[in-house]
């Protein structure tokens, strides 16, 4: 069912500067009615938020499966509660917005779960990706640009050069993509078919690759035991435990504080054409650390913020598939899109306790799943529920 909210109308109408993530007024350009699929995530909250700064109509598709509905803002032009994998509602929906750009973020991003997952996770990722872009193209020409959400996953080790040797990271938007799990397959596999898809009824389309986003979210997604690490441990610090890091530790990733990539993501929907068009942007941080690096800063900030000692972490057996070291160069985005890296990894994460604390000051209980489609193989912590 679709469940709209009040409109709202916004009188003041801004631009974004094309090549950066800054704004201006601009009373002679009517706003953009902007379609944001996944609206009321980690990402797309704040996305939304941003895109409304700029003045712009913002309606949103979220079934609230990675959040809550106290997330919900009342100052969203409409909200549907949608299942993306619905194909005829899916269409249905969008059509009755009749967007002029989508950014489509909606799936279930579980890349280390997803070869334990699969059939949900290509069902939220490919299967919701065909519907999204076919309720584009029923718009009957309203939607101009299709803005693409892929991962970093799509890389896997890097490129696999013709002599069989891998390019490893930091990996570059001119990599061709080397998927490494049922995740990355399914990133891959709905990039090409947007491109396919959009190439033929004429609706410009840019693939987003972010890499390692965290920030503050809701407690869905604080309680959730598969993905996101920095919220992971944090929820587990909250509750006095220790977290655990898979193998040992000296895996590589770059974090990126979601503040400081919205606007540059807000601008692959509204730069020039020549600028974005039928192209990859990777957009995150440059900066890696390793894992053990990365938690001795979250046990000297947790400590720093409740003055109490923060649980030691304990190392456990290695996740499958994992790749080692993934982190992207950020070149391309930095000069067409503005991006900076302002928030520190202390700084971000020392929002991300403050803000977890706010909400639940003792943590939350995980959200596992019911049971795993496949749970052979599947790290002990899940099929144990040991968080």
């Amino acid at each position: 069912m679709t469940t709209p909210t009040t409109n709202n109308n916004n009188n003041n109408s801004h631009t974004t500067t094309c090549g950066s993530n800054s704004t201006s007024s601009s009373q002679s350009s009517p706003p953009l009615r902007i379609l944001v699929t996944g609206g009321a995530g980690l990402i797309g909250r704040p996305l939304c938020d941003h895109l409304m700064h700029l003045g712009h109509q913002v309606h949103v598709i979220d079934d609230l499966s990675n959040s809550t509905s106290d997330v919900i803002s009342p100052q969203w032009s409409s909200f549907h509660s949608v299942d993306l994998t619905d194909n005829k509602l899916t269409i249905q929906t969008i059509a009755s917005i009749r967007p002029n750009i989508i950014y489509h973020l909606a799936c279930h991003p579980y890349e280390g779960l997803s070869q334990f997952c699969p059939y949900d996770v290509c069902n939220t990722t490919h299967i919701a990706t065909v519907n999204v872009v076919s309720g584009a193209i029923k718009c009957g020409g309203s939607v101009k640009r299709f803005v693409n959400y892929s991962s970093m996953a799509r890389y896997g080790s890097g490129q696999k050069m013709d002599n069989g040797q891998v390019r490893g990271p930091p990996f570059d938007e001119s990599f061709r993509p080397n998927p490494e799990d049922v995740y990355a397959a399914a990133k891959v596999s709905a990039e090409q078919i947007v491109e396919i898809m959009c190439n033929l009824h004429d609706i410009e389309w840019v693939h987003c690759v972010p890499h390692n986003v965290y920030g503050e979210s809701n407690t869905n997604v604080l309680s959730d035991p598969y993905r996101g690490v920095i919220l992971i441990w944090i929820n587990c610090l909250l509750r006095g435990r220790s977290f655990y890091i898979y193998g040992d530790g000296n895996q590589t990733r770059a974090p990126s504080y979601v503040g400081d990539c919205v606007g540059p993501m807000a601008a692959l929907g509204l730069a020039d054409k020549e600028l974005v068009a039928s192209q990859a942007f990777n957009i995150g941080a440059l900066k890696e650390y390793s894992l053990n690096e990365i938690a001795q800063v979250m046990c000297q900030v947790y400590t720093q913020v409740t003055g109490k000692e923060a649980p030691k972490p304990l190392y456990t057996e290695a996740r499958p598939l994992e790749v080692k070291h993934a982190f992207c160069n950020n070149t391309k985005s930095v000069k067409v899109l503005g991006y900076e890296d302002r928030t520190s990894l202390e700084e971000g994460i020392r929002r991300m306790i403050e803000w977890a604390i706010s909400v639940a000051p003792n943590g939350v209980e995980p959200r596992y799943l019911t049971e795993l489609e496949l749970d052979e193989k599947a790290p002990i912590q899940w099929r144990k529920k040991l968080f």
